[in-house]
């Protein structure tokens, strides 16, 4: 009988002593011995580097793989402070560690601060960027191959009350950022799917509360609550593919970058959703704070950049905007919705920036525009750079023509406005003036800043309570106020609205009256032409100003020598004047020229009198010339016709179109070759917009002239004449006006026009009232002779009974 043996026990007591004893020491070289041995080499390091590193304690708990630092202290011997940590934490995985991965199953820490600092010398490098070369300068040199890079992973990086200071000497930016949190998760620097290098991450950022300085501008943007989240991968070795959803109160950003650092590309796709302009307005470069209240952005951009070239594409839609100025806080814009179609800004290979814009359309746009005591306006005290000495104010030519040609190439398609309104007041007259022009809607067409280019201005609204007021013509807006040739026109304006001007240059105070103004300033470098037309009518001449130190004009003798048995006054008076002189005025010099004539009236009275042309109408309802369509003061008419039709059950109107043979004939042609012009240049005009006239110093403008020429009058012609007239703007303007000249209008198309002219009177009449629609008749067209309103629609009342 064998006794049982005892080895298989003995080798297992053994080998459990043996891992005890391991594990144990183990477990005291982790605790005890390993945080002392770490501190002392990490310090000791640090001062041969030149830098000081203090670290207050480091525990280790080995079986858990967890190591925890508190107290550590980056800084320069005898310097700033680089770093700084409250505590922090590492725990490792077994199983990855096992497998050659530097597996981290959590990496936390508490309160780091970073400071980010460059001197202002020109040779200055960044504190951190120092501290790496001085560490890569200690490493021993190697021609070895280099070893495979070990793969990293982190399943959670957690920061918390992290703050970074930056304070750069060279461009005087100094900020801190912070208190902010930032969480990552399953960071790696291999693409899991394939093995292969790459990275990969989530990511979640809580900055809180941003005061960020905009060094250039000087100025601050606040957001109360920033927050970022997102990933990052590499699905190509040379590609990086980064997400972003940044939170800035309540708008939300969402970034994808696209990086492919071998092809030095960089795509940037940006989605902005209810962002609020609220910081961004105070970043306008205006001479007084601008500031809003209220107004969100939206809209889709794309960046692109490539060998030092870059662009940015995309729409943009801006709502509810209310912008102030000034202490106290006034009024400035507001708008309900802007939205800014295929915007374009690049740089170009010349070194210029570009930014073209197909279209902006502002709807129900108010706008506020004043004279100071000094005749200064809002928008020149906002935005116009101070002049720096006398002598610098009275040379504006020269300092004009010495200008560098700007770096920035501005072009907008179309600016259209609707239902806008413009809030006027001089606040150099007493009493302080003050109306509106409302209703205003238009556009400007081929908006530029290059030099001799110029912009179509249409725009059409109503003025005080029965007034019209129209603007068209065409200015240079790389600098307008010098070169422009504009019409302006104000129909039925209450006299009392100018009353501040009578009294400070007549001396006199009007009691009742309406006005037509009609306005035509010609500017070429500077030097202006204008014509100024006054059609006063029943005109109530009050009380003297009293204690009036002007001299006082002869109106009430005027008034009896000029007014005709219609009670009409008509006065047509020119000016001339250089803009750029500092004492320069248009107000002053139409008040100047009309007081000459009405001073005249008492020392050669029938020399004065031959001076003034007089013209008399009565335009009860009229339709713009070689057009269908009624201006805003007659469509009010309509309306007005309405409602008294609608009192009045048993009444009827009749509405007879009328068309004149021979005007009517001109400005067809007219109409139809300038909208032939706009559409060959792709400008969008609806038949409602008001027509404005092409502006042929605008080479989309000059195409369209070219193209739609060739259809009209025929593309041989148009070879003969592009060879034998030189390409200059005058030849556009004979191509233009040799297109108006072909259109050929019959006697058939001017009754369909009249009768077009009727039925949109009935249209706008019964889009205010429906019911009036079998109450009112359209009659047989007629010929008439224009006035100066237009075409007068023909009316008559009747009964059903």
């Amino acid at each position: 009988m064998r006794l049982p043996s005892h080895r298989p026990l003995r080798i297992t007591l053994t080998s459990g002593v043996v891992l005890a004893i391991l594990a144990s020491l183990y477990w005291v070289i982790g605790v005890t011995w390993a945080p002392t041995w770490i501190k002392k080499q990490i310090e000791g390091h640090s001062q041969q580097l030149g830098y000081s590193v203090q670290i207050q304690s480091i525990s280790v708990k080995p079986f858990q793989l967890t190591a925890q630092v508190e107290g550590l202290r980056l800084q320069q011997i005898q310097g700033k402070q680089l770093l700084s940590l409250d505590a922090g934490l590492i725990r490792l995985h077994w199983s990855k560690l096992m497998t050659g991965e530097l597996g981290i199953r959590d990496l936390q820490l508490t309160n780091p601060s970073i400071l980010l600092e460059r001197a202002a010398g020109a040779g200055s490098k960044w504190n951190w960027m120092q501290l790496i070369e001085t560490i890569n300068a200690q490493k021993p040199s190697s021609t070895d191959a280099k070893p495979k890079a070990i793969k990293v992973s982190v399943d959670r990086l957690a920061i918390q009350g992290a703050r970074l200071q930056f304070r750069d000497g060279q461009s005087k930016f100094a900020d801190d950022l912070g208190p902010f949190s930032l969480n990552l998760k399953q960071l790696s620097n291999y693409r899991k799917a394939s093995d292969e290098p790459g990275v990969e991450g989530l990511y979640e950022l809580d900055l809180g509360k941003v005061d960020l300085l905009i060094p250039s501008l000087n100025k601050m943007v606040v957001f109360d609550k920033v927050q970022a989240s997102g990933g990052i991968s590499s699905p190509e070795p040379d590609q990086l593919l980064a997400k972003l959803n940044l939170k800035l109160d309540a708008g939300v950003l969402d970034f994808l970058f696209h990086l492919e650092p071998k092809q030095n590309l960089i795509k940037i796709d940006v989605a902005i959703d209810n962002l609020s302009v609220i910081p961004i307005i105070t970043l306008l470069p205006a001479n007084n704070p601008l500031q809003t209240n209220s107004g969100i952005m939206a809209g889709k951009l794309e960046y692109q950049a490539r060998q030092g070239l870059w662009s940015t594409v995309g729409e943009l839609s801006l709502k509810n905007i209310e912008i102030t100025e000034g202490k106290p806080r006034q009024p400035f814009m507001k708008w309900r919705q802007a939205d800014l179609k295929q915007i374009d800004l690049r740089k170009l290979a010349s070194g210029k920036t570009s930014l073209t814009i197909d279209e902006i359309l502002l709807d129900q746009p108010d706008f506020k525009y004043d004279l100071d005591e000094q005749g200064f306006s809002n928008i020149r005290r906002m935005f116009s750079k101070p002049v720096l000495s006398p002598a610098s104010a009275s040379e504006p030519s020269a300092s004009v023509a010495e200008a560098k040609p700007s770096n920035f190439e501005l072009d907008i398609k179309a600016i259209k406005l609707r239902n806008g309104i413009v809030h006027f007041a001089d606040l150099g007259v007493v009493p302080q003036l003050q109306t509106d022009i409302r209703k205003l809607n238009g556009s400007l067409l081929g908006v530029s800043n290059v030099p001799g280019r110029y912009a179509a201005i249409a725009l059409d609204g109503l003025i005080a309570d029965r007034g019209s007021f129209r603007a068209k013509g065409q200015a240079a807006f790389d600098d307008p106020r010098r070169n422009h040739d504009v019409l302006f026109e104000f129909k039925n304006v209450p006299l009392k609205t100018t009353n501040a001007y009578f009294m400070k240059y007549a001396g006199y105070a009007i009691q009742d009256g309406r006005l037509d103004l009609i306005l035509n300033y010609r500017a070429k470098d500077a030097e202006l032409v204008g014509q100024n037309r006054f059609v006063i009518k029943d005109i109530e001449l009050g009380e003297e100003v009293p204690n009036f130190q002007g001299r006082r004009l002869p109106l009430r003798l005027a008034i009896a020598l000029l007014e005709d048995s219609d009670n009409v006054i008509d006065i047509s008076l020119g000016i001339k004047g250089n803009v750029d002189s500092p004492e320069f005025s248009a107000t002053g010099l139409v008040w100047q020229a009309i007081r000459t004539v009405l001073t005249n009236i008492v020392t050669a009275p029938f020399r004065a009198l031959a001076s003034l042309l007089g013209l008399q109408s009565d335009t009860p309802i009229h339709a713009v010339l070689g057009e269908s369509s009624y201006l805003p003061v007659d469509q009010e008419k309509l309306d007005k016709l309405a409602g008294v039709l609608v009192k009045r059950p048993h009444a009827t109107i009749e509405f007879v179109g009328a068309y004149d043979p021979n005007a009517d004939k001109a400005a067809l042609a007219r109409a139809r070759a300038d909208r032939a012009i706009l559409n060959a240049a792709g400008f969008k005009l609806s038949p409602q917009d008001p027509l404005p006239t092409p502006s042929l110093s605008d080479p989309r403008v000059q195409s369209g002239v070219k193209s739609a020429y060739g259809q009209q009058v025929g593309r041989i012609k148009l070879a003969q004449r592009l060879i034998s007239l030189p390409d200059n703007e005058a030849r556009y303007q004979q191509l233009r006006n040799e297109l108006i000249q072909s259109y050929v209008i019959g006697e058939a198309e001017l009754i369909q026009l009249a009768g077009t002219r009727a039925n949109r009177a009935k249209e706008l009449m019964v889009a205010q009232q429906p019911n009036l629609a079998e109450r009112i008749t359209i009659g047989v067209p007629k010929a008439v002779s224009a006035d100066q309103e237009g075409i007068p629609l023909g009316v008559s009342l009747g009964s059903k009974k």
